[in-house]
C-alpha cells in the first residue's frame, strides 16, 4: 500500500470514528434520556429562574464576588468548603497549590470557586440526570 493510499486509508477510518460518535450522540436524545426535551428541576435551575424573573437579587462583595450570596440561597452551608487542587478547572491558570479550588456543598449542588476567579462553576444533581457540570 502506497503512502497516498494509506493518507487515504486512514483520513476514511477518522471520518468514520467520527461518524459513530456522533451516532453515539443521537442515543441521548432519546427516552429515557432526551436531554434536549428535559428541563432540569433543581436548585441551581430555580435560582437562576428567580434572578432572570428578577425576584431575587444577589449581592455582589468586594472579597468573593457573588459566592456567599449564593450558597446562601442554595442553603449550602460555608463550613461545607473542600479545598481541592486540580488542573482540570475551567480557571486552571488561576489554581496553585497556594490559591486551590473551593468547593462548597449540600446533598443537592456543589459550587466551585477559585480565590480571584471571575466564574462560579456549579454542578448539581437532576433526577433522572447523571451529575452534570454547569458552568
Amino acid at each position: 500500500m502506497s503512502l497516498f493510499q494509506r493518507v487515504i486509508f486512514f483520513s476514511g477510518l477518522i471520518c468514520l470514528s467520527q461518524t459513530e460518535a456522533a451516532w453515539a450522540q443521537l442515543e441521548f436524545e432519546g427516552p429515557p434520556i432526551e436531554y434536549s426535551k428535559a428541563a432540569p428541576v433543581d436548585p441551581v435551575s430555580q435560582l437562576q429562574a428567580k434572578i432572570d424573573a428578577g425576584s431575587v437579587e444577589l449581592q455582589f462583595e468586594e472579597k468573593g464576588g457573588y459566592l456567599a450570596s449564593v450558597l446562601e440561597q442554595l442553603e449550602i452551608p460555608q463550613s461545607s468548603q473542600m479545598l481541592v487542587f486540580s488542573k482540570t478547572s475551567l480557571q486552571l491558570r488561576r489554581i496553585s497549590p497556594q490559591r486551590p479550588r473551593a468547593i462548597y456543598f449540600n446533598d443537592e449542588s456543589y459550587i466551585g470557586w477559585v480565590q480571584g476567579g471571575d466564574v462560579l462553576k456549579s454542578r448539581r444533581s437532576i433526577p433522572n440526570w447523571e451529575l452534570c457540570f454547569i458552568p
